[in-house]
């Protein structure tokens, strides 16, 4: 299912932490505090919608 998202260029908490996106951000210089909570705050934004299209998934599956 990640792989299908990258396809579409999306992006998931899993296609997150590939090896490719771990070192891209490690060569971003260090966000400011006010920056890093703005982009924490857009992460757990994005874990909770995907966690909830998980559990979707999952319950849709369930059914069949």
């Amino acid at each position: 299912l990640d792989h299908q998202i990258h396809l579409q260029n999306g992006s998931t908490s899993v296609l997150e932490l590939s090896q490719q996106r771990v070192q891209l951000s490690k060569r971003n210089p260090p966000l400011s505090p006010f920056a890093r909570v703005e982009e924490l705050t857009r992460e757990l934004s994005e874990i909770r919608q995907e966690t909830q299209f998980y559990r979707q998934s999952f319950g849709n599956l369930q059914k069949l």
